[in-house]
Parts: structure tokens; C-alpha cells; sequence
């Protein structure tokens, strides 16, 4: 009975079927490409935080000192004392020490500096 009403009306309507069928499609490929993206962007900001074990900077925001380091974005904050960068250069748990600033653009390009 359900089947044969169904039928009627697809070969009734069948414009408003396919308009149906065609809005339920898209919604379902939108939905589908916002969990992808979202998918790709975490497992790009968990890629891109890799290969920092410990980040050190001058007072501020961590949200901003995190842009700043890592995705090269922001406004950038103050420098650390350069006594504090040589004694973590002399700290033996430290495998890397890499002194990096920037601050500075031309043309829009962000100028970066560091020793490595």
C-alpha cells in the first residue's frame, strides 16, 4: 500500500520529486564536505604543532604566541632576553634551541629571523 502511494505521487509530481531528491542530495555533500574539511584542517594544525616539543616567549597571549611561532599569523609579541636564549642554550635537555623572530615586512611579506 505504502509502495504503490509513493509511486502515484513520484508519477504525479514528478518534478517536485526530483527537486527533493536533488535538495536532499546536496545537503547530504554539504554536510559531507564540512566534516572533511574539518577533518583536514585539525590534522593540519596537529601537523604543523609536531615538530615544537616546548615554545618560549615573551609575556603575552599563548594563543598569539602559538600563531605567531607556528603559523606565521597575528600580531607578533615582544622578544625574550637574549641572557634566557643562552641559557637555554646551555641546558642540556635541550636538543634544539632555535632563536626565531620576525616583526618586520616588505610589501606585505613577513621578514623572519633566525640562527638556523
Amino acid at each position: 500500500m505504502l509502495i504503490t502511494l509513493a509511486l502515484r505521487y513520484i508519477t504525479k509530481r514528478p518534478l517536485q520529486y526530483i527537486m527533493t531528491i536533488t535538495v536532499v542530495a546536496i545537503s547530504i555533500s554539504l554536510t559531507a564536505a564540512v566534516v572533511l574539511v574539518s577533518a583536514s584542517l585539525k590534522q593540519g594544525i596537529v601537523y604543523a604543532a609536531m615538530p615544537f616539543d616546548m615554545i618560549v616567549g615573551a609575556k603575552g597571549s599563548p594563543i598569539q604566541l602559538i600563531f605567531n611561532t607556528i603559523f606565521l599569523q597575528d600580531v607578533p609579541i615582544g622578544n625574550i632576553d637574549h641572557a634566557l636564549y643562552e641559557q637555554f642554550l646551555q641546558d642540556e635537555r635541550a636538543a634544539r634551541v632555535i632563536h626565531f623572530a620576525f616583526g618586520d615586512n616588505y610589501r606585505g611579506y613577513k621578514i623572519i629571523g633566525s640562527n638556523k
